[in-house]
């Protein structure tokens, strides 16, 4: 029973700003040790509001 709880796969929770610095992240995570191959991974990619050139609007 305790060998079955080592295939189980782990979550991790990455919060980016870009697609790009999201698979950076888990890349990282993974080199690191902090996460293996085939773990399962959610990605909460943060985009920014564009802001008008003339400031707020009115």
């Amino acid at each position: 029973m305790a060998s079955a709880a080592k295939d189980v796969c782990s979550w991790h929770r990455i919060i980016a700003h870009s697609q790009e610095e999201a698979d950076a992240e888990q890349a990282a995570l993974i080199a690191s040790g902090g996460a293996r191959e085939g773990d399962n991974f959610i990605y909460r990619i943060i985009a920014g509001v564009p802001r008008s050139s003339h400031g707020v609007a009115q």
